[in-house]
């Protein structure tokens, strides 16, 4: 049976929750071997009135290019062949990650609802990429964004009929249903992982 890659999730703006260790725990096993959970305050535990507040501790934090540097971290000390799976802002810096020249080539990056991908979509990831976009946002056409990537390599695009934030429970958008149908989804991807994608899927 082959080794499962080690799995690198990166949470969205709330941070390390308890829904999310749990989640990765059944994606990738138990840390050390099977998984790692960053996210942007350092693994502090956070309590966010709303998504207004988390965002303004996101930003604060450092931002996207801090939430990205974190991560590069973790994957170098992971070493090549690492799966990335992120979550709005985590799925960002997935994306950015998995395009990263002078980092360790991940083996598969997954970016869930991570629309901050449009202010550097001319960047290619090296390695097989999986977008999952919401039916719609508020800040901007997914269609066009879609359009944008389509074709590019190792690129495919998947849209779940669901809003931004639909697998935390957290999140206004949280539709339970909808996460465990992404969740499993998901878990297919990690374990089907093999040669890189070219074009999408929309």
């Amino acid at each position: 049976m082959r080794k499962t890659a080690r799995l690198i999730a990166a949470s969205d703006i709330f941070g390390r929750t308890p829904h999310l260790d749990e989640l990765v725990r059944a994606l990738g096993g138990p840390p050390p071997q099977g998984a790692a959970v960053i996210d942007p305050y350092g693994g502090e535990p956070c309590a966010f009135a709303d998504e207004a507040s988390a965002y303004a501790a996101f930003q604060a934090a450092g931002g996207l290019s801090a939430y990205a540097a974190r991560l590069a971290g973790t994957l170098r000390k992971a070493g090549e062949g690492a799966a990335l799976l992120g979550f709005s802002a985590g799925g960002a810096a997935v994306w950015l990650a998995a395009c990263g020249p002078s980092l360790p080539l991940p083996r598969l990056a997954v970016c869930v609802y991570a629309g901050q991908i449009r202010h550097h979509a001319e960047l290619v990831p090296r390695c097989p990429c999986r977008l999952i976009l919401p039916r719609r946002e508020e800040r901007f056409d997914v269609g066009a964004l879609a359009a944008r990537l389509h074709g590019a390599p190792n690129v495919r695009i998947e849209t779940a009929p669901y809003l931004h934030g639909f697998m935390n429970p957290l999140s206004r958008n949280f539709d339970a249903a909808g996460c465990t149908e992404w969740t499993a989804r998901i878990a297919g991807l990690l374990a089907t992982a093999e040669a890189p994608l070219s074009g999408d899927r929309i």
